[in-house]
């Protein structure tokens, strides 16, 4: 396939990242940050991210400035996004890299303006971007199906031309007062080694029962002398506070953490267990040994891309025959997540704190 009608010279100096929306998307798109660099370490790099999110790129390494986008569609949300597009306007970028594609972010893309802007053809007002990159299977020439999302970002540069052979692991950098806010506390807690589990998730059929959380919760302190701690957002409170009150063992709900310091936190851990969810991807991301449950979504593309120990446990098909397979993940069920058995991820866990050399 022909790559973009881009030359990568001295006249390429400046460019701007455009990612928005979720937590676990923006710290897949980190290898491409990493790639970038790579290849042109002078390049200097600036990152949109919304409000909510951008404190998962705030201290990349690989980044000159980060720029938070309000994330609301009121009138003064707005109004903000058209001053913060004008504003970099003067910027002047070479080559805007819109990793997102909705609405949202190529008309901020296209007001900010570059002498080239790339987005994937197939998105909707792909016409205010001058280049428009192929499907990332065509580029990558492979079925999209079994691309993993990391691969998939980074598919639109490897059409620029960036020399992409492997894509490598995520990264997040940990803001150190943020850390050092979480030490305190755990000090305070007189905790020093512990899990972290986050029991929520991006929607109802993405949910493990608490009960059955709450059963690891009493196996990592019976079998390997971990203490967990159960992490929420604020409106996640009701299910960690849940799988707490059913562990018959001593555990912390935290639920009160900012972003910056819930990173802290799950760089912190000896291991993370928990639902497919942005913090899973914080916690590989973080290098730690991550165990992710999946139900109604594919774990081959959102999977934690980490080059850190780590294990999938997946919803199996209650009426489909896994013996006729040679490999069980060639049947993916997207099914409720209840279908995984506690001991399947019992299992799972004394497998990954024996690769990890924490097992007693």
């Amino acid at each position: 396939m022909d790559n973009a009608p881009l030359v990568w010279d001295e006249r390429v100096a400046r460019v701007l990242i455009v990612k928005l929306r979720s937590l676990g998307d923006i710290v897949l798109s980190t290898p491409c940050l990493e790639l970038l660099k790579r290849w042109r370490p002078n390049l200097e790099i600036d990152y949109v991210a919304e409000t909510d999110n951008h404190a998962v790129v705030d201290f990349n390494p690989h980044l000159n400035h980060v720029y938070a986008l309000p994330a609301r569609n009121d009138w003064p949300s707005l109004l903000a996004r058209l001053r913060m597009a004008l504003s970099l306007r003067k910027r002047r970028y070479d080559l805007i890299i819109n990793l997102h594609g909705g609405s949202t972010a190529l008309l901020f893309a296209w007001a900010v303006g570059a002498k080239k802007n790339v987005v994937r053809a197939v998105r909707r007002l792909a016409f205010l971007a001058n280049l428009r990159a192929p499907e990332p299977d065509a580029i990558w020439g492979r079925d999209e199906a079994w691309m993993h999302n990391a691969e998939y970002q980074a598919a639109m540069l490897k059409w620029l031309g960036v020399p992409v052979e492997t894509v490598p692991a995520t990264c997040v950098v940990v803001d150190p007062e943020a850390r050092a806010r979480v030490r305190a506390r755990l000090d305070a807690l007189g905790i020093t080694d512990f899990a972290v589990m986050h029991p929520g998730g991006a929607a109802a059929n993405k949910l493990w029962e608490p009960a059955r959380f709450a059963r690891v919760i009493e196996h990592l302190h019976a079998r390997h002398g971990l203490p967990t701690l159960v992490t929420s957002a604020a409106h996640e409170r009701p299910i960690s506070e849940a799988v707490v009150a059913a562990a018959q063992c001593p555990a912390h709900a935290l639920t009160d953490l900012s972003l910056p310091e819930a990173i802290a936190l799950l760089g912190m851990g000896k291991l993370f267990v928990g639902n497919d969810s942005g913090p899973a991807h914080l916690a590989a991301a973080g290098g730690v040994p991550v165990l992710v449950l999946f139900g109604p979504t594919d774990w081959r593309k959102w999977g934690p891309w980490t080059s850190a120990p780590h294990r999938v446990v997946y919803a199996r098909d209650p009426d489909f025959d896994y013996t006729t397979l040679d490999d069980p993940s060639k049947h993916i069920y997207f099914g409720g997540i209840d279908t995984i058995p506690v001991a399947e991820v019992l299992e799972g866990l004394d497998a990954l704190l024996a690769e990890i050399g924490a097992a007693v």
